[in-house]
């Protein structure tokens, strides 16, 4: 996880999020700050980020959305 200075900010990658992968929906997003947490909310959900890259790449992959919640789907980090 990336551990930084700073607020905790999340942002989706335009051109990589929500794009079809392993059979559901890849949300790809950039994290920045000290964080304990990010990654994509849906409504009260959040599903968690596992990890990111060095330079705050990640990416989760979530199967069985409808397209509302689809629609919904933001980054967040906390």
């Amino acid at each position: 996880n990336v551990l930084k200075n700073g607020n905790p900010t999340c942002t989706g990658i335009t051109g990589a999020w929500n794009i079809d992968a392993d059979g559901g929906n890849a949300f790809c997003g950039t994290v920045s700050g000290n964080v304990k947490a990010y990654g994509v909310k849906i409504g009260d959900t959040k599903y968690p980020a596992a990890g990111s890259t060095e330079d705050g790449k990640f990416c989760v992959i979530i199967k069985g959305l409808t397209d509302s919640d689809v629609a919904s789907a933001e980054a967040y980090a906390e």
